[in-house]
């Protein structure tokens, strides 16, 4: 990757920084999530968010 972004930068381009662990999905990362709009829970957007494969489910607190 830094060879690719000392490429990148010679010919003109500006470069930041990337994130090079390789993971299958960001959101394999530790701490984060997908929510989806019915508040069910999924830890991959490239899951076909089925109700069986939630992580979890968001909902209202009760007062």
């Amino acid at each position: 990757m830094k060879k690719i972004r000392e490429f990148a930068h010679e010919q003109g381009f500006e470069v930041q920084a990337a994130v090079s662990d390789f993971s299958r999905c960001y959101a394999d990362k530790e701490n984060t999530i997908i929510v989806n709009y019915n508040g069910d829970l999924f830890k991959c957007t490239t899951r076909d968010f089925m109700r069986e494969k939630r992580e979890g489910l968001l909902h209202q607190k009760e007062s």
